[in-house]
C-alpha cells in the first residue's frame, strides 16, 4: 500500500490540463460541505514538480479543500513521467461509477431503517435536500 504524506495545498500545483472544464456550483458546494464536516476521505494524488507537488488525480477535492478552510491534503506521491500522469488522470475519471437513482435510494433507505436517521438527517449528512432524499 502506497504511504500517505500530508501536503500544505500551498505546495499542490493544478495540472496544466484538467480533465474536468465545468464543475456545476452545488457539486462544488456540496463536496466541500461533505470536506468540511468529514475531511478527504480518498488521498489526492500527486507527483514531485520542482519543490511543490502537481495534482494529478484530487483537483477537485484539491478545490474543495480550500473552500472548506483545509491547510494540507491526505496525499500519494507517485513518480509519474508525463505521459503516464495523463493515465492515470484519464482512468480515475473514467473508471468511477456514480451511484444511479435506485442505489442512492436504497442506501437512503438503509440509513434509515439501521440506524434511525430522518430524511433530514440524511440530508443534513449527505448534503442534499430533504426533497431530493424523498424523491430517491
Amino acid at each position: 500500500m502506497s504511504k500517505i504524506t500530508y501536503i500544505e495545498l500551498s505546495k499542490l500545483l493544478i495540472p496544466p490540463f484538467e480533465a474536468h472544464k465545468q464543475i456545476p456550483d452545488e457539486y462544488i458546494s456540496e463536496i466541500s460541505e461533505s470536506i468540511k464536516k468529514l475531511g478527504i476521505l480518498e488521498p489526492l494524488l500527486v507527483r514531485p514538480s520542482d519543490n511543490e507537488f502537481e495534482i494529478v488525480a484530487g483537483c477537485i477535492r484539491y478545490r474543495c479543500a480550500k473552500i472548506a478552510g483545509l491547510k494540507s491534503a491526505p496525499c500519494i506521491i507517485l513518480s509519474l513521467d508525463d505521459k503516464a500522469a495523463e493515465e492515470v488522470k484519464l482512468h480515475e475519471n473514467i473508471k468511477r461509477v456514480p451511484l444511479d437513482h435506485i442505489d442512492q435510494g436504497n442506501t437512503f433507505v438503509m440509513m434509515r431503517d439501521r440506524f434511525s436517521m430522518t430524511e433530514t438527517d440524511i440530508a443534513l449528512s449527505f448534503g442534499k435536500s430533504v426533497a431530493y432524499i424523498s424523491q430517491h
